[in-house]
């Protein structure tokens, strides 16, 4: 009998730890770089956001190598729409806005 319970343990303890990464991982999946409003990308460091910026540009469906130039163009147009300047941790203005919307995506890769 003990050796039944304690299988029964077991394989409950296992499913539960499915359940939890799995609803771990899917709450990382629907976390978007463009998601991202100017009071997050402020409170990051320049290497995190770098790495959202260049996570963005993949979001929009653009690769953030192809230019290095246009990469860094949407980085510090990123930050003065938020009003980010290097050093700070603390956005001045459109604080709860989306990084994605300093970004006219329509003129993006064109010259």
């Amino acid at each position: 009998m003990k050796t039944k319970l304690s299988a029964t343990r077991k394989a409950t303890a296992a499913v539960l730890a499915v359940v939890t990464v799995s609803a771990m991982m899917s709450g990382c999946a629907s976390s978007k770089a463009s998601s991202t409003t100017c009071d997050q990308y402020a409170a990051q460091g320049f290497g995190d956001q770098t790495t959202t910026v260049e996570n963005m540009i993949k979001e929009h469906g653009f690769d953030p190598t192809s230019s290095i130039m246009g990469t860094a163009q949407i980085s510090n147009d990123v930050d003065q729409y938020c009003g980010v300047w290097y050093g700070s941790n603390k956005a001045t203005q459109n604080n709860s806005n989306k990084i994605e919307n300093a970004i006219d995506w329509s003129t993006v890769g064109q010259k």
